[in-house]
This record gives structure tokens, C-alpha cells and sequence, in this order.
């Protein structure tokens, strides 16, 4: 099955560790749904209701966020402000659950409220041919930790029921829990489900996090992308079992696990042979010393991994099973078995696949999530992740603020000297690595690498004069 180019890191953030911090949480949002996240489009009841009552309505998609208020004065006018929003959008879901039953794509973005809580997993239940759910809570920064109210995704289906045409579920709830308290009914709709999303600042499971992800991981087996983030573990009911069966997802490609605690052992039950990306962060150490390792090639597809801990860059590359020699580095430190803190991102070296196989390393563009999910295929921020690799073996690393949108081709380029107006190499707002080593580009301004070397249209250009 063809899978879209490596280019794009994809659109998956950490999730923000705390409920109250502002910046990750603006961070989270704006690189999913881009700059403008935290615009809330008025919502005229009236048109709205009218909408709903069409009789050949299939997709749903609305904003029911409440709008922020900057500095009120008091808490009587932050209520008089609020609490009409607040109605609309009960107004809005409770007649959409009651009359809507036919959806087949839903979208919702909302405001944690219990009481929508409620409408949303009554809506959901309802509507038996949804193959497309995603909802997004937004992040509430007013309400602490014990006030969040909890969305139970048990809720969003009756017992026995099958949603053989489900293909995309997306909860994100960064800033409250999410409960599943019986996952029965919730993993038997993933049969066929080819990308699932679960995002939860705590997630209330009868277990562990990741013994309950392994049993999604068994449940989903024709998932391509899965991401699985919670902050906190939940209040664990259920006995630990200590041996789970590997499971085989052959047609994942894209993984995020962004858990309380993650081990090599967890990962070794995996067996993703198209696997091409893998986000793994843990709260607790990942204990980068032990000889947990996965063996080699243990994912044999892999072309791009994010790493987040304390522990020497070596170890990380030897946990995930990769050789690090096949791997280009976009995290630079003077010594790579020293102690680093914080994110490596490395992606696999053109030409370093295994069996001689072309690499996934197209300078073309991909089609992200696809035309109908434009407002959800964002990008990562920041020079941590790559785009565009050049015909050299090169890679563009973007910036923040950055986007792919109006760039030349590279073919159109002409190298330095030969008295064309346009210039080989990167354009402004991008760095260059090269694949040899080489300096680090800054639009047009060279900056020193930990690389070493010099980029191929200097050298040129040094040879010449």
C-alpha cells in the first residue's frame, strides 16, 4: 500500500504536561489547526438549526467554543459573558441529538462543560453510520485539575453495536481526563478504522496506560496512524497482567506514544513492518542503560523517529532498533553518548533503506491528511523536523512560522556564477543540512555546523574565485 512521502514530520505535539500552562497549550493547538486556532466564528443559532433540520444533512461540523475574555473584572461579568455562549451550544447539540441520526461525519470543537459532555456522547450514540468522529475540547486554563469535567468515551456506544465503516476517531482533551471504563464497546467499532487519535490530559482506564494501549494495539489491526498521549495514569481496578501477546499491525505507518511510562519491552510486542514514523516520549526515565534494546530493524521501514527523555542520543537510536550510522541526526550535541535532555529527531539517510530499497524521501509534495481534513493537517513548528530533501540527499529544515506554500522548484534553480538571477540552494527561512557535512544554512548566511565541511554550491563557488 503506497504511503505519503517522509518529507512532513506530520502533525503530532507532545501533549502539554499541565492543564495551566497557557504557552504549551497555545503550542498544542496552533500546530494542529495553525495561526489563527484560537478564532471562534460567531455561531447564529437560528441558521444553525435551520441546517440541522435538512433531511439529507451527512457531515456536521461546528464550533461551539466559548470565546475568551482578557482580564475580567469580575466574576459576574466572566458568567454573563459565558453563560449565554454556554447555551447556544447546548441549544446546538441537544437538537442535533435528538433529530440528527443519519451523520456520517462529525467535527466538533467545544469548551469542557459536563453537560455538553453529555449531549456530545448522546449525539454520538445516536448516529450509527458515522465513519469520521473528531472532537476537540478545548483547552479550559480557568478550570484546574479537580473542576475539569470528564468526557467518557464508553458513552459514545451501545453495547453490541459495530461501526463497520468507522475509519477516523480523534479525541483530543488536553486539558481534562477522558474515561473508558468498559473498552468493550469502543474497540470492537476499530476493526476497520485506519487512524485513531486519543489525547487526554489523564486517561481513566481499569489499567495502566500502555497495557490498555496494548489492547487497542490488538483491537485496531488495520490502523495507519495511531497516536495515544495521556499525561497521568488513571485509577487502576484491573489486576496487571504481566505477559500480553505481541501484536501485528501490518499496516501502521505513522505511531505516537506519549505516555506516563514506556519501555523497550512495550515496544518490542510491536511488530510493524511498514512503520515509517515513531514518537515516543515517557514521563517516567526510560532507562537508557539497561539492555532492553530492541534488536535490529525490529521496525525495518522506519524512516523518521522522535525521541523525548533524559539519556544519551546513542541509547535512544539502540532502544528503537535502528543503526545509528543510517540515521542523519537533526538533534546537534558535541557528544552523543553524553546526557542530553530533551527531543532527538533523525531521519533515515537517502539511499540507507535496507535491500537496496528506495527510500521514502520525495521532494514532492504530499497530500497530508487529504483534501477533507485541510484544517487538521497543520505542521509541526519549529527547525526540530524536517521537509523537503534535495536531490543531493539534503534536507530543508523549516522554521517556525514557516510554510511550504510558493516554493520554486528545485529544478527551476541554477547554481552560483553561471549568471542566472536565481539562486541554487535554500530559500530564505529555511536551514540547509547537508548529507556530507557541510555548514548549516540560514537563507543566505552560512552558520557554523557540528557537521563540518562545506555545502556543495560553496565549494563550487570557492573553486572559482
Amino acid at each position: 500500500m503506497p504511503r505519503p512521502s517522509i518529507r512532513l514530520a506530520g502533525i503530532t505535539p507532545w501533549i502539554p504536561l499541565s492543564p495551566t500552562d497557557y504557552d504549551a497549550h497555545r503550542s498544542f493547538w496552533r500546530t494542529i489547526y495553525g495561526n489563527n486556532w484560537d478564532d471562534v466564528p460567531a455561531l447564529a443559532l437560528t441558521s444553525v438549526l435551520q441546517k440541522l433540520k435538512e433531511p439529507d444533512l451527512r457531515t456536521l461540523d461546528i464550533d461551539i467554543r466559548i470565546q475568551s475574555l482578557n482580564n475580567p473584572s469580575s466574576d459576574w461579568e466572566w458568567a454573563d459573558f459565558q453563560i449565554p455562549l454556554w447555551v447556544t451550544g447546548a441549544a446546538v447539540l441537544s437538537y442535533a441529538a435528538g433529530n440528527c441520526s443519519d451523520l456520517q461525519s462529525l467535527r466538533i470543537r467545544m469548551t469542557p462543560q459536563a453537560e455538553l459532555f453529555t449531549l456530545v456522547e448522546e449525539l454520538i450514540r445516536n448516529n450509527p453510520d458515522l465513519h469520521e468522529i473528531v472532537v476537540d475540547v478545548d483547552s479550559a486554563l480557568l478550570a484546574q485539575p479537580p473542576k475539569a469535567p470528564t468526557l467518557n468515551i464508553t458513552n459514545f456506544f451501545i453495547p453490541g453495536q459495530v461501526r463497520m465503516d468507522l475509519s477516523r476517531f480523534v479525541v483530543r482533551a488536553p486539558s481534562c481526563p477522558i474515561a473508558i471504563p468498559d473498552s468493550t464497546g469502543l474497540f470492537a467499532q476499530f476493526s476497520g478504522t485506519t487512524e485513531i487519535r486519543i489525547v487526554t490530559s489523564k486517561l481513566q482506564v481499569p489499567n495502566k496506560c500502555w497495557h490498555w494501549a496494548m489492547q487497542l494495539f490488538q483491537a485496531a489491526g488495520e490502523v495507519e496512524t495511531l497516536q495515544v498521549a495521556a499525561s497521568q495514569d488513571g485509577d487502576c481496578t484491573e489486576q496487571v497482567v504481566e505477559h500480553y501477546p505481541s501484536a501485528y499491525l501490518e499496516t501502521l505507518w505513522d505511531l505516537t506514544l506519549d505516555l506516563p511510562r514506556i519501555s523497550a519491552d512495550f515496544l518490542r510486542l510491536i511488530n510493524a513492518p511498514e512503520l515509517q514514523k515513531i514518537r515516543v516520549r515517557s514521563m517516567y526515565p526510560l532507562h537508557w542503560d539497561r539492555a532492553v534494546h530492541l534488536p535490529v530493524d525490529h521496525f525495518p521501514a522506519l524512516s523518521l523517529l522522535k525521541i523525548h527523555g533524559e539519556g544519551p542520543i546513542l541509547q535512544r537510536f539502540k532502544m528503537i532498533g535502528v543503526a545509528r550510522d543510517s540515521f542523519v541526526s537533526l538533534t546537534p550535541v558535541p557528544d552523543e553518548g553524553a546526557n542530553f535532555n530533551g527531543d532527538l529527531v533523525a531521519y533515515l539517510r537517502p539511499g540507507a533503506r535496507r535491500g537496496n530499497e528506495d527510500s521514502n524521501a520525495s521532494p514532492t509534495h504530499d497530500e497530508g491528511d487529504g483534501a477533507a481534513h485541510d484544517q487538521d493537517a497543520g505542521n509541526e513548528h519549529g527547525a526540530s523536523d524536517m521537509d523537503v530533501y534535495g536531490a543531493d540527499g539534503s534536507v530543508l529544515v523549516r522554521l517556525p512560522g514557516v510554510h511550504l506554500d510558493g516554493i520554486e522548484d528545485e529544478g527551476t534553480s541554477s547554481t552560483p556564477g553561471t549568471g542566472s538571477s536565481r539562486r541554487r540552494g535554500p530559500r530564505p527561512g529555511y536551514f540547509y543540512k547537508p548529507p556530507h557535512g557541510g555548514v548549516v544554512y540560514f537563507g543566505t548566511r552560512p552558520v557554523p555546523s557540528p557537521l563540518g565541511g562545506r555545502a556543495p554550491w560553496e565549494r563550487t563557488r570557492r573553486g572559482r574565485a
